[in-house]
């Protein structure tokens, strides 16, 4: 799949939409706050007990969770206690209430004000000391104090230093306080080793326990370019979430150092960590014996480090007193014949306190040990000092094992080992190894890298065959990464110096068809594929004649002959043998992209999710990223929007990663938001595509953005403006000879604009809506066309409600609800209902008007299309009648009722309705308002009458 070119760097900033110092990658442990924030205000009340290593970003969420707490207009006691502090008494109970008023500590039963002010140092104790029981009764009675003014959030930092005597006071409080809103946030450290300890949480019912996992690699691009304005190419980044394992702090330590040094490593170098990072991570290691340090070294430098392994290059019982020793000062752990560092960074302290010299006679001995082809192949690469031909070679074979296995990342690092070993005078071997390099590079995402080294690789030959090959190589990862008229150029001149008896010519034009498609000719490009098909039968090339075949098929179908369905079911099947072909251009991506044109959702489904499965088993990064822009798609048709919100955010961070796919995730992103109904985001995003698409001259994706322009307008009653825009849209797609109808899913938008503004006859374009109306029509006839029969009869319905022919208009446009709800497509059921429903609210027929009505809203509810839903509430509204009832409730209102009544949380309750917490949110507030209600207990209450 072509991916059109990055966005300018202020493009590029504006996707992140980040403010500077925003909490990066954290986005499930907020609203894990956040709901247990909820939980605090509807009761019962709950506890909250962030855990974590240091560095991991604990007191950022406890911070963010406690200026929540001030907004919602909580009462907030704070306490931050300190090591030393853990040894005076009542010092955290004095931080959390010494800001008591008198009055409030006075109106306390005598004993519990005199216990409480003595114990935070406003009284003198005298001959009697309060006792334990006598504090803790009365912090108890302190906070219900609070808690009948507002909710109450206990907030302790660093839980792990909390007083004995304050820990007791709050325990007992704790254990006590009922169904009072008050609540506790803590964050407590847990070491590298220990796990997030669970006593406290204990103190109350229902307490949970946040322990924060690592980074993603994306949240942690963004860490990076956020705090340090940093940009690291993919293999960097993650060889630095490996080093760190993920701690954001020990990540900035890195790349601040990495930045230093120019953001540049060899393969096999180490990570520079900076001073301060070593000093911390030393202070386990220097009391190890030198003894211990070399067996470290060794476990430090295998990827999978055993007993048995280091007993081969060491004595055994050396081996083990070493281990016991690293054991006892928690530097690794043992279980059974496993070693494992009890910190990635810990393993990188180790091997770089030996000098390069120890470390590649270690890595020598290692090589003679390993049993792994890939393995032995990285311990023969660092201890190679010279080029070598025979290390080289066995660098090629371990890189091909990695990736035979799904490791592209570190068949990269192999194959460029095996580039710098490579005699010079071998050319040959040279030109194999460079490409096998950036092959894996592009698998593995780092595209930009893979793009360099071709480049490089090209510049150094001259025409001919060997250079044709790398020609063809970089246009393949050109037309992921500009604009794709470059990437044609560079197939056709790859085509020209090619052998033309060989299978790579025809490969070659294979994928120059694809191109030419996305570059704005469908037509030429199947015609090229015609081509490729026919010099593949000549020559006898069974898989790529299969490909061409498949290619040819695809594209006539594009531009509107009729489906092939046995061929395609056919590539399908032998997709495991075209091996050549890219995952996300693969028979079962593009197939699953047909069947979603179509209409066959499930299906489509099934295939995409293939996709998905098998490149991220692979750790194919760039065909991730397409099956990610895919299923989003598929999933917004088929009113899924949550999980095509979780693909298009995993679409984003891949973008931001790979380098590809920024286009059409973007569309896709401003697609859904258009949907949601957040306008102003939706049409930035939409309009900067276009700008994008239109100076890349990117037709295919230029008709994408402008028909994402047109729904907008549209959506907000900008008819005349959304008409031009998708005139404009159905101008360009036809312009590039696309005539599959199932790319004009904008065509009913266009036919609805037309009628709104009474421009029927023409749209300002070379189409009209008569003319959008009867093609689709056609097309569904001659094509036996899913979704063009639901939208034809959409559209035709639509059309003749203004051609004074209601009658007609109606059943035309109940055929389409019909058409749409069995092909799985609620929102466009629900606009069509919409649209029903205004037509007979207009004769009168309110019953069935509302009935309509009634449907679009809970469609819209449900999915939470906040404009759209406001639409039909107003037409609703227009009708008039009695008040609602708790049967009035729409079908998506009587859902979140049900499952709220029977205490289901709101965010329990989106995840069971594919529903945003916002959208539940909303329903409720709508249901409390048509019922009478104002809290759960009487939502439950009154549905139980």
């Amino acid at each position: 799949m072509h991916r059109a070119p990055v966005a300018p760097r202020e493009g590029r900033r504006r996707l992140d939409r980040r403010p500077p110092h925003e909490v990066v990658g954290r986005e499930n442990e907020l609203a894990a706050v956040e709901s247990f924030l909820d939980g605090v205000v509807n009761g019962p009340s709950t506890g909250l007990i962030i855990g974590g290593e240091p560095g991991l970003g604990k007191t950022t969420i406890w911070e963010a969770g406690a200026a929540s707490a001030r907004q919602r207009s909580f009462t907030v006691l704070t306490a931050r206690p300190a090591e030393p502090e853990s040894r005076l008494s009542y010092a955290a109970l004095a931080d959390l209430m010494g800001g008591l008023s008198a009055d409030l500590v006075a109106t306390l039963p005598a004993p519990q004000s005199r216990a409480l002010q003595v114990a935070l140092l406003r009284a003198e104790p005298g001959d009697q000391p309060p006792d334990r029981r006598a504090v803790g009764t009365a912090v108890l009675g302190a906070v219900l104090a609070l808690a009948k003014l507002s909710p109450v959030l206990i907030a302790v930092d660093d839980l792990q230093w909390l007083d004995p005597a304050s820990m007791h006071a709050l325990q007992f409080a704790l254990r006590r306080i009922g169904t009072a809103p008050i609540g506790l946030l803590a964050a407590i450290r847990t070491d590298m080793t220990e796990p997030l300890g669970e006593n406290f949480a204990s103190a109350m019912p229902g307490a949970a326990t946040l322990a924060l996992t690592p980074l993603s690699l994306g949240a942690l691009r963004h860490l990076l370019a956020s705090r340090m304005g940093a940009s690291f190419s993919h293999s960097i980044l993650v060889r630095l979430r490996q080093a760190s394992g993920g701690n954001p702090l020990f990540a900035l330590e890195i790349g601040q150092s990495l930045q230093r040094d120019g953001g540049a490593v060899q393969a096999g170098d180490p990570l520079p960590l900076s001073k301060s990072l070593r000093d911390l991570l030393y202070m386990r290691l220097g009391k190890l014996s030198a003894l211990a340090q070399r067996i470290l070294l060794a476990a430090s430098a295998v990827s999978q480090p055993t007993v048995a392994l280091l007993a081969e290059i060491e004595a055994k019982s050396a081996v083990e007193d070493a281990l016991r020793e690293a054991v006892a000062a928690r530097v690794v752990e043992v279980e059974r014949d496993r070693i494992r560092f009890t910190h990635p960074l810990l393993a990188s302290v180790v091997y770089m306190s030996f000098t390069e010299s120890d470390r590649r006679v270690m890595h020598g001995r290692l090589a003679r040990v390993v049993r792994d082809a890939e393995e032995r192949a990285r311990h023969l690469a660092v201890a190679a000092a010279e080029i070598d031909e025979e290390t080289a070679a066995a660098c090629e074979d371990g890189a091909r094992s990695a990736a035979s296995r799904g490791a592209p990342y570190s068949a990269a690092q192999l194959a460029l080992s095996a580039i710098q070993l490579t005699p010079a005078l071998d050319e040959d071997a040279t030109l194999r190894r460079s490409l096998e390099a950036a092959r894996y590079l592009y698998q593995a995402g780092d595209t930009q890298n893979a793009r360099a080294l071709l480049r490089t690789r090209v510049a150094s030959l001259g025409p001919g065959p060997a250079r044709a090959s790398a020609l063809y190589q970089l246009a393949v990862v050109e037309g992921e990464l500009g604009p794709a008229r470059e990437s044609v150029r560079i197939f056709e001149q790859a085509l020209a110096e090619a052998d033309r008896e060989s299978a790579v010519s025809i490969r070659i034009a294979i994928d120059l068809a694809w191109m030419l498609l996305w570059g704005g000719d469908a037509i030429a490009g199947a015609e090229r594929a015609r081509q490729a098909l026919d010099s593949a039968r000549a020559l006898g090339q069974v898989d790529e004649t299969e490909q061409a075949l498949f290619a040819m098929t695809y594209l006539n179908c594009m531009c509107g002959q009729p489906a092939r369905d046995d061929i395609m079911r056919r590539a399908v099947e032998l997709a495991p043998s075209m091996t050549q072909v890219p995952l996300d251009r693969s028979p079962m991506a593009l197939y699953g992209l047909q069947l979603m044109r179509w209409g066959r959702l499930e299906p489509a489904r099934s295939l995409l999710e293939q996709v998905h499965s098998i490149a991220t088993e692979r750790g194919d990064e760039t065909s991730l990223s397409a099956a990610s822009f895919y299923l989003a798609q598929l999933e917004c048709i088929a009113g899924r929007w949550p999980a095509a919100t979780a693909h298009v955010e995993r679409g984003l961070e891949l973008a931001a990663l790979t380098g590809v796919n920024s286009q059409e995730i973007r569309f896709v992103d401003a697609m859904l938001r258009a949907h949601f109904g957040r306008v102003d985001e939706a049409l930035m995003l939409a309009q900067e595509g276009l700008v994008i698409a239109r100076d890349a001259m990117e037709p295919l994706a230029a008709s994408r953005f402008l028909a994402t322009i047109g729904f907008l307008h549209l959506s907000t009653g900008h008819n005349s403006a959304a008409g031009t825009a998708l005139g404009e849209a159905w101008d360009v797609s036809w312009s590039i000879g696309i005539r599959d109808p199932g790319a004009y899913r904008f065509a009913p938008d266009l036919v609805e604009a037309c009628v709104a503004t009474r421009s029927i006859a023409s749209t300002g374009s070379t189409i009209n809506a008569e003319e959008a109306t009867s093609w689709l029509e056609e097309r569904a006839r001659v094509l036996d066309h899913p979704w063009a029969a639901a939208a034809g009869a959409r559209c035709r319905g639509l059309l003749r409600a203004v051609a004074a022919d209601p009658e007609g208009a109606a059943v035309l446009l109940g055929d389409a609800i019909d058409r749409y709800t069995t092909l799985g497509m609620p929102f466009d059921a629900g606009r069509t209902a919409l649209s029903l429903g205004q037509l007979l609210r207009r004769q009168k027929r309110k019953r069935a008007a509302r009935e309509n009505l009634q449907m679009a809203l809970g469609v819209f509810e449900g999915l939470g299309a906040v404009v759209w839903a406001d639409r039909a509430r107003s037409e609703l509204s227009r009708i008039g009648g009695r008040a609602s009832t708790p049967y009035d409730l729409t079908p998506s209102e009587r859902q979140v009722a049900h499952l709220v009544a029977s205490g289901h949380r709101n965010r329990e309750v989106a995840e069971a309705l594919y529903m945003t917490v916002n959208t539940v949110e909303t329903n409720l507030s709508r249901i409390y308002r048509k019922l009478g209600v104002r809290s759960r207990s009487e939502l439950a209450a009154t549905l139980k009458t």
